[in-house]
């Protein structure tokens, strides 16, 4: 499951994102990386600017970096509307602890259904019908089967009981308030409504939450409020996560999803647990990577990424924005990772030796010697869909490191069209079924999620989290733009960037194809024509930018940068 990103800029956006099939160099605007510094502390999120004010608040109110983190992603929640992101959604995190040194590793994705045994008969998502995204979606499947067991809330309660400084009231209490009080509704979120409206008019309960007293879903420039989800907010915070695994939203949740079919029960929420793992580590030019563990995929598609990188020795040659033969060759690391989906997919263990072989310095040698004998790598073509999830970064005052990825990994709500208590279900399996079906009832469900820490001579240095498109491609050259180049965060978003570039037949094939996207930069003359020679075509697509958030510590000031892109809302905010 690729998270690619999804549409923030309403319909009309997401018609030109997918049908244009990317932009002409001619016409496509810069998208400029946002950069900045601050002496203390730096929280920095891929949408919702108001959330990362919100985790620096937190930061100043005497929390750390977990507390900051965690407030900054429910308040992305918030201000989503639980469109993209969901409080029934998952979260995963990679943490540095400044006085142990160590590095720690909380998995909190979702799980399957224990009553389901390969989901015979589940509607998975049909790659065709995004022909007509851009129009307004007229039907949804409705079938609670989609639903996975979700983690976000127990990763939330999890991560603050082990590391937190704020008491859980003192967390969740800005986030609350902004339910409450409510915000000013912007464009993309006014264009998402319209979008789904059809769907989110299928249920009462659920339309009650998106429309006026009028009866009309909340256009751009309206006060929404959301008093049910502030209540249901309330309730966690006297009862804990219970409320949401066992208690009466629980009940709730259980009895919509039963009422469309869906096999989930109360055992499968109560038995919900967050897994601590291993990271996933290497040394890349001197600096230790520590990302996102097993059974989550992500971190090895990065680490062998990073390995490939170092074998190449590409931190030895010109920058890739200088040099086609590098922008090739960076272009063919990146695509082994599709391999991932399909190991999954093969029914493999996802603990298996055979998928770890991948993050050793041994298999990076082998792997390139076999790449440069036959002039690249030859992609597979798994099936993508667009997916939406948000990232949160922070760097206390303390050199404490949180990065952190949160997604409903599904189109807009999803096609259930269910809110409980103003908490959106998504349907999640409607794209992760290959991944569902080998993976056992009511145990993790394996996601390729790479949120990732660096630290250098034993010390904080940077942290990492990615959405959307730059869930691998972006990553690694971000990171190798950082690691390698000695580039800020902020210098290395404004590099030209890397997307995706897969087999997809027919009306996608120009947007994916036999190409490497890039969305940002220019290049010097001849340089298009001299990659193109090499055998790869550059498309420029303004839309699948690839989302990354960074922030780093200055090893001589100590001063904190952040980086994001501004294109969905995304801010650092530091002090």
């Amino acid at each position: 499951i690729l998270l690619l990103v999804l549409v923030t800029a309403g319909a009309a956006y997401m018609r030109n994102m997918i049908l244009t099939g990317g932009l002409n160099k001619s016409d496509r605007p810069e998208i400029d990386g946002i950069g900045a510094v601050a002496p203390t502390a730096m929280v920095v999120g891929t949408t919702g600017g108001r959330a990362q004010e919100i985790g620096a608040q937190i930061l100043r109110d005497g929390g750390n970096a977990i507390d900051a983190a965690l407030a900054t992603a429910m308040a992305q929640v918030t201000l989503a509307a639980g469109s993209w992101v969901s409080f029934a959604g998952i979260n995963n995190i990679v943490y540095f602890e400044a006085k142990t040194g160590k590095v720690y590793n909380m998995n909190a994705a979702f799980n399957t259904v224990a009553a389901e045994s390969e989901y015979e008969g589940v509607p998975g998502l049909n790659i065709t019908a995004l022909a007509t995204m851009g129009q307004k979606a007229t039907e949804g499947h409705y079938n609670g089967r989609t639903i996975p067991v979700p983690g976000f809330m127990r990763g939330v309660e999890a991560a603050h009981q082990r590391f937190g400084k704020l008491s859980w009231a003192q967390v969740f209490a800005p986030v609350i308030a902004l339910a409450e009080d409510g915000f000013e509704v912007d464009a993309g979120l006014a264009g998402i409504f319209d979008f789904r409206s059809n769907i989110l008019s299928h249920v009462p309960e659920t339309k009650a939450h998106f429309v006026n007293g009028a009866g009309e879903f909340y256009k751009e420039g309206a006060l929404f409020r959301q008093p049910a989800l502030a209540n249901t907010l309330r309730q966690v915070v006297e009862h804990g996560a219970d409320y949401m695994y066992t208690g009466p939203w629980a009940e709730k949740a259980i009895a919509a999803i039963q009422s469309t079919g869906g096999r989930m029960t109360m055992a499968d929420l109560a038995n919900y647990r967050v897994q601590w793992e291993q990271p996933l580590h290497t040394v890349h030019n001197g600096y230790d990577v520590y990302a996102h563990g097993l059974p989550s995929y992500g971190g090895v598609n990065l680490i062998e990424a990073l390995n490939l990188i170092e074998v190449a020795d590409l931190r030895n040659t010109l920058h890739y924005s200088q040099s086609p033969e590098s922008f090739y060759w960076l272009a063919q690391i990146m695509r082994p990772s599709d391999v991932s989906r399909a190991t999954v997919g093969d029914g493999a263990d996802m603990n298996s030796e055979r998928l770890l072989e991948r993050t050793s310095m041994e298999h990076a040698r082998r792997l390139w010697a076999h790449m440069a004998d036959r002039g690249g790598y030859e992609p597979l073509a798994p099936e993508l869909a667009p997916k939406h999830s948000d990232g949160v970064v922070v760097i206390d005052g303390d050199g404490n490191m949180v990065a952190l990825l949160h997604t409903i990994n599904a189109i807009a709500f999803g096609e259930s069209g269910l809110v409980v208590d103003g908490i959106s279900l998504p349907d999640a399996l409607t794209n992760q079924l290959d991944v569902a079906r080998v993976t056992p009832g009511g145990t993790r469900l394996p996601d390729p999620a790479v949120p990732a820490v660096v630290l250098k001579d034993g010390k904080p240095f940077a942290a990492f989290s990615t959405i959307g498109a730059g869930l691998h491609p972006r990553m690694v050259s971000v990171m190798h733009n950082m690691l390698d180049f000695g580039m800020t965060p902020g210098e290395a978003l404004n590099q030209p960037a890397y997307g995706f570039s897969l087999n997809f037949p027919g009306w996608m094939g120009k947007l994916w194809g036999n190409y490497q996207t890039v969305t940002a930069g220019d290049f010097s003359p001849g340089f298009e024509r001299d990659v193109k020679r090499m055998g790869l075509e550059i498309v420029f697509n303004r839309s699948y930018a690839g989302y990354v958030v960074a922030a780093m510590i200055d090893p001589e000031t100590g001063e904190r940068h952040g980086g994001t892109i501004e294109q969905i809302g995304g801010r650092p905010v530091g002090y």
